[in-house]
């Protein structure tokens, strides 16, 4: 896989402990772990923006409803108890 090469300016005690945890191998080099966390956090995005578009398509009131049904039951469930 060919990557393309970014010039990044960190805070020097963000520096010191990514070279720490490069120093403790949990990554090969601080551009792995660059790689990795930028990867990590695009796609986390897209999973939160999916998340979003599919509670879009919820109808608010139809919702309430069920939750307003649900909790009439467990009232039910616990008074009879």
């Amino acid at each position: 896989m060919s990557a393309a090469g970014v010039m990044i300016d960190l805070e020097p005690s963000l520096l010191a402990k990514l070279d720490g945890l490069v120093a403790g191998q949990l990554f090969r080099s601080r551009s792995d772990a660059v790689a990795i966390a930028v990867r990590e956090k695009i796609e986390r995005m897209e999973s939160h923006a999916q998340f979003f578009e599919e509670c879009q398509k919820l109808d608010p009131l139809e919702e309430q409803a069920i939750a307003e049904e649900w909790l009439e039951g467990e009232r039910t469930a616990w008074t009879a108890s």
